[in-house]
């Protein structure tokens, strides 16, 4: 969903220092915090109409991070290099060379792909397993957005520890 309205307004000192605590505990920033209490007391009032239906489980975190997208089955040989625009617990979004016309055309030519990156101020690089979600196409650029299907637990304890 996009962000672009400001809203502000007064509260107690209690009010805000209970969010406080909740974004220090979620490690998240005070708006984000507003943000989902806000969408649960409309989601629970009924209230809440939007265009599109929220369908991620867990927060996204805006990145800006080099990917490789290889095909499982093919060890050696690489489909496309990209980059991740967010990720999170449960998948992320790639965004890819429009013109691109190889293996990667991505989700309409295979079921999972792997994808290698290296975290910020980590040395060691991440491969997940992911399964391709939904191709959107705009300005000579491809964002695809997938969905984990497996990784090791040391590569998704290290995205676990960034994202939190």
């Amino acid at each position: 969903m996009r962000k672009d309205v400001t809203i502000c307004f007064r509260t107690s000192k209690e009010v805000r220092d209970s969010i406080d605590k909740i974004r220090k505990k979620t490690k998240r920033t005070m708006s984000s915090v507003i943000e989902d209490i806000i969408g649960c007391y409309l989601r629970e009032n009924k209230a809440f109409e939007c265009g599109e239906k929220e369908q991620r489980q867990f927060n996204r975190k805006e990145v800006s991070i080099p990917v490789v997208i290889r095909d499982p089955a093919e060890e050696a040989r690489m489909l496309q290099a990209g980059i991740i625009l967010d990720i999170s617990l449960g998948g992320l979004r790639i965004s890819l060379p429009e013109d691109f016309v190889g293996e990667a055309s991505v989700a309409s030519k295979i079921n999972e792909f792997e994808a290698i990156f290296t975290l910020p101020n980590e040395k060691r690089p991440i491969c997940i397993k992911c399964k391709p979600k939904r191709t959107v196409s705009t300005d000579n650029v491809k964002q695809m957005g997938a969905s984990f299907v497996d990784s090791d637990f040391s590569s998704y304890k290290t995205l676990q520890s960034y994202l939190i």
